[in-house]
């Protein structure tokens, strides 16, 4: 090897990796302290507006009704319109507001929220839109 012993710097590769093999860990660990689990409630009593499904279903695709914004997009169960969430133009939110309308449906990850009850929501009154939403954004039905 030029300008050194054979193996030289190995040690310090070594401590190099023991470093990040440390920062991984503490990392890992922090991520995991910082889990918490979504556990939907299985009824409330917000369940009772929504609405029987639209002749169209639910369009995965559709964007913001009132300012065209395409990213988390949710939709009313009471009137199948849709708007952006709270954390882009808070549409969807203002909607509820003004109208009662409390569950919602995100296209992004299917899930259901209640506004009124501040919680995620899973009760079979919701599986025809969310299988609705399913089909049109995977192209089947959920299993």
């Amino acid at each position: 090897s030029k300008g050194g012993k054979e193996g030289e710097g190995s040690e310090e590769e070594d401590d190099v990796l023991t470093q990040e093999e440390k920062i991984k860990m503490i990392m890992q660990e922090s991520a995991a302290a910082e889990m918490f689990v979504v556990d939907p409630l299985p009824w409330c009593k917000h369940l009772s507006e929504v609405q029987p499904l639209h002749h169209e279903g639910v369009v995965a695709l559709k964007r913001c009704e009132e300012c065209g914004e395409g990213r988390e997009v949710w939709v009313c169960l009471s009137c199948y319109h849709y708007y952006c969430g709270r954390y882009i133009n808070q549409h969807m939110l203002r909607h509820g507001e003004s109208l009662g309308h409390h569950v919602v449906l995100s296209l992004a990850d299917l899930s259901v929220w209640c506004f009124a009850c501040d919680a995620y929501l899973h009760n079979k009154v919701l599986d025809p839109a969310v299988s609705s939403a399913h089909q049109s954004k995977f192209g089947n039905k959920p299993h």
